[in-house]
């Protein structure tokens, strides 16, 4: 089948850590092995995480047919992400379009400068578009007037800019449900060798943090931002100990909340019981998810969740608030579980630091399905047949 040529627009790529950049480095290694051409149009790197490049602790380089090209300009750091804000970029994205005379332009997220300046320059240009929803606009905690107006803008780009919506989740279909497009419900995937269970890689992080062997981890990796649920940990954390003291917390992340998460843990007297590592190298992630025992995601506003599908390939017992995401990923008492309280996270965790055979049951689930529902090599394939829908 012939080749294409794609470009996908994204402010978020490795070297920065994060869902969509996992998502867009895992689609655009797979086309390359399928034989597209791939064109990532992103920004430079950001300090801190151009640390990754220099250890060579990032992931590995993609296919020589997929070829990063880095904008220059003012990127900002607002709320644990990195979006450039140099409205210069728009000339240089045309500019790089007409070069590579691409068949499909496909950008990832509504609220870029980036990916809205590409798709409306692939318009003039008379490239097909499609476009990926990765989160939910609606926020309950929001203003209903703000939330309308942001819907309302998504409509308005998705009508003008583009032929056709990708969906993470059902959820984030259905909030553009309302426009006349053709909707495709595709969600991010794993590589399944580079998520596995690992008890080498388990035994030796346990070690260096100074685990015991029958101390039970309950594990968070995620932007520490409020809609991500971290808040909820250290008084959940605080109850857990009292009854199971050979339970411990370790919290991966960084971001604005860092410093009152921190202060929480130390108001509660659980310095000694939660530990909190910061960032780390994405290569250096799954070996982290081994040496967990119970991989806790409280995040309330959630498309997809990709650290949760990360978390259950590694073979890890998992505990997820209900959201668009969880929802669609998680059988509820089989693959994990589905909480929609902090209560019923303390029940839940409480239960499966209890219960040794039930967290190994329910992970061999969890692995069983990522391996069948969220492989790469399917979900690739499903894309490009969307490609190939826009394009003719």
């Amino acid at each position: 089948m012939q080749t294409l040529k794609i470009c996908l627009l994204t402010d978020c790529y490795p070297p920065s850590i994060g869902g969509i950049e996992h998502h867009v480095y895992g689609l655009a290694s797979q086309l390359g092995r399928l034989g597209h051409n791939v064109d990532i149009v992103t920004h430079r790197p950001v300090a801190p995480v151009t640390v990754q490049q220099v250890t060579g602790l990032g992931p590995p380089e993609p296919p020589a047919n997929v070829v990063v090209h880095r904008l220059k300009g003012f990127v900002a750091r607002i709320h644990g992400a990195d979006p450039i804000i140099d409205p210069r970029i728009i000339s240089e994205v045309q500019n790089l379009l007409e070069a590579k005379d691409c068949d499909i332009v496909h950008g990832h997220s509504f609220g870029s400068i980036l990916v809205l300046g590409g798709l409306w320059a692939a318009r003039r240009l008379g490239v097909p578009t499609l476009i990926t929803k990765h989160s939910m606009t609606l926020r309950p905690a929001w203003p209903l007037f703000v939330n309308s107006i942001l819907l309302e803008a998504e409509m308005r780009i998705a009508k003008k800019w583009v032929d056709g919506v990708i969906a993470v989740s059902e959820g984030a279909a259905q909030e553009l449900a309302a426009i006349d497009l053709p909707t495709h419900i595709i969600p991010g995937g794993v590589d399944c060798e580079h998520w596995h269970p690992d008890p080498v890689a388990r035994k030796g992080v346990r070690s260096s943090l100074g685990y015991q062997e029958d101390d039970i981890v309950v594990g968070y990796i995620s932007r520490l931002v409020r809609s991500k649920g971290a808040m909820s940990l250290p008084k959940v954390a605080a109850r857990i100990v009292r009854l199971l003291p050979d339970v411990r917390f370790l919290v991966i992340g960084d971001g604005p909340i860092r410093s009152q998460l921190e202060h929480q843990v130390e108001e509660l007297g659980l310095k000694t019981v939660v530990t909190m590592l910061g960032s780390t190298p994405w290569r250096e992630t799954p070996h982290y998810l081994n040496a967990m025992d119970i991989f806790v995601f409280p995040s309330y506003i959630e498309a997809f969740g990709l650290a949760l599908l990360e978390a259950m390939a590694c073979g890890i017992a998992s505990v997820a608030r209900i959201n668009a995401g969880a929802r669609e990923i998680i059988t509820d008492g089989e693959t994990g579980y589905l909480i929609a309280s902090d209560e019923e996270l303390f029940q839940k965790l409480l239960k499966l630091a209890q219960d040794e055979g039930l967290r190994n049951k329910i992970g061999v689930n969890a692995r069983f399905s990522v391996q069948e529902r969220y492989n790469w090599q399917v979900l690739t394939d499903r894309t490009v047949e969307a490609y190939r829908e826009a394009i003719g």
